[in-house]
């Protein structure tokens, strides 16, 4: 299966969405589903290309299962399995993933305030 590059230039320009030092971060309302996907397909791309599994989990803010869904579609459509934890704290799904020598991907907005939302990435 031919896999199609992603380019997240024109994305991160139109939404806002920005990459910091552990992953993405930006407005909820910026935090579209094709702009998620994106950035989770980045990953598992440009960092994890040879990733069969991938932890998935994410926080108790109210936009974090409608950004875990657009992260798993993206790992789903590389055919990489997802192993999804639910709500969790960030350092519990972290730990694990090493454990289990896995890449991460955690939905969490941490400190941020609750009009804000963020996506960080793991490597095993």
């Amino acid at each position: 299966m031919e896999q199609r590059l992603i380019d997240l230039s024109g994305l991160v320009a139109e939404s806002g969405v920005r990459f910091g030092t552990s992953g993405a971060h930006g407005l909820v309302q910026d935090m579209s589903a094709p702009v998620c996907r994106a950035f989770a397909l980045a990953l598992l791309q440009e960092v994890v290309p040879q990733a069969r599994r991938v932890v998935l989990g994410h926080d108790l803010r109210p936009s974090s299962p409608a950004i875990a869904r657009a992260c798993m579609s993206a790992a789903l459509e590389r055919g990489v399995e997802v192993i999804f934890a639910g709500a969790l704290p960030t350092p519990a799904l972290a730990a694990y993933a090493l454990d289990q020598r896995l890449p991460a991907i955690v939905v969490t907005g941490s400190h941020i305030p609750f009009d804000r939302n963020g996506i960080k990435f793991y490597t095993a």
